[in-house]
């Protein structure tokens, strides 16, 4: 009996993961400052040393944001990734947001087309998405 559990268990855990249930609670493939494209990343970003940040003159509406580690940040709020999981070709990050007025459970959905460009989508089910750009080090510098 305690095998046939230990079977089923397994076979679930391997299904779920086909289906797109949760993975884990990082983006890896998406670490980095990432800009809409047709903006400049001089504009938008600052290098830290340790990576690059915000400008302090961003716009609050910057379609921007950084993912580092754990957390995705825009130029208005700090986010939890809470969970990722895949959807096709598509991530879904289930994120815990914070702004200085409230905080809110949301979705980001990305998908990786090349290692410094990607599309952000509105939903599952949205045909176009946004595409976003990489910015590095050397895109910041004058």
């Amino acid at each position: 009996m305690r095998t046939q559990m230990l079977i089923w268990t397994g076979g679930l855990v391997a299904l779920l993961s086909l289906v797109g249930v949760p993975t884990g609670s990082t983006a890896a493939e998406f670490q980095g400052a990432w800009l809409e494209q047709g903006g400049t990343c001089q504009d938008v970003f600052v290098s830290t040393g340790k990576g690059l940040a915000f400008k302090p003159s961003a716009s609050a509406f910057t379609a921007a944001f950084i993912i580092a580690g754990n957390r995705l940040q825009t130029p208005l709020a700090s986010c939890a990734i809470k969970a990722t999981k895949r959807s096709g070709d598509r991530r879904v990050l289930d994120l815990a947001c914070t702004n200085a007025v409230a905080s809110e459970e949301m979705k980001a959905i990305l998908a990786s087309r090349s290692a410094a460009e990607l599309r952000r989508y509105t939903s599952l089910t949205d045909t176009v998405g946004s595409s976003y750009r990489k910015c590095g080090a050397a895109d910041v510098r004058r």
